[in-house]
């Protein structure tokens, strides 16, 4: 039985369709974020279900070489995005696995064989859908995107994954609307 006030060791197997990292505890799911296939980690339980269960990481005890340290500062807090702790080269290996498994599940097609994964030589900026909620707070104005599993918004002035021209929109709105 699991206990939330345990803390758990467990290797991280595989991920989920967002990025989660993916394990085992007692026969149950347990997804993990910010964590990479091949780490072994220390958790807490978070979240029970009947069917999973969610952990948090209270230390990385076998660090990939995939990790990276994320270029956004708002990256931990931020709903925006959940891969920027890969490397690009494991991000790549996530996404053409997503596309097989989300082929298998969906579209009963199996033996799938990608030929060729067309990776971009700078992988930001790569967002082409601007959808930034806006506030008011004691502060004034705020744009960014919903903090993760919440609908509060963490303010921001720049994200890296989103093309540079709807960056330059999000700050001219918030100027805009402070001013009215």
């Amino acid at each position: 039985m699991v206990d939330v006030a345990n803390k758990y060791i467990v290797k991280i197997e595989d991920y989920d369709s967002k990025g989660n990292g993916v394990s085992h505890i007692d026969d149950l799911v347990v997804f993990v974020p910010n964590t990479i296939v091949g780490e072994i980690v220390e958790i807490c339980i978070e979240k029970v279900n009947k069917n999973f269960l969610r952990g948090r990481v209270n230390e990385v005890l076998s660090v990939s070489e995939s990790r990276v340290l994320p270029i956004c500062e708002i990256y931990e807090k931020c709903g925006g995005c959940n891969i920027q702790h890969m490397n690009y080269k494991e991000q790549i290996r996530f996404k053409e696995s997503k596309i097989i498994n989300t082929l298998n599940k969906i579209g009963d097609i199996r033996n799938i064989k990608m030929e060729k994964f067309y990776a971009m030589s700078i992988p930001y900026e790569y967002r082409n859908k601007v959808q930034v909620p806006f506030g008011l707070s004691d502060s004034g104005v705020k744009a960014g995107f919903y903090e993760k599993n919440t609908h509060n918004i963490i303010n921001m002035d720049f994200c890296h994954i989103q093309f540079h021209e709807g960056n330059d929109i999000v700050k001219e709105t918030r100027e805009y609307i402070k001013k009215k």
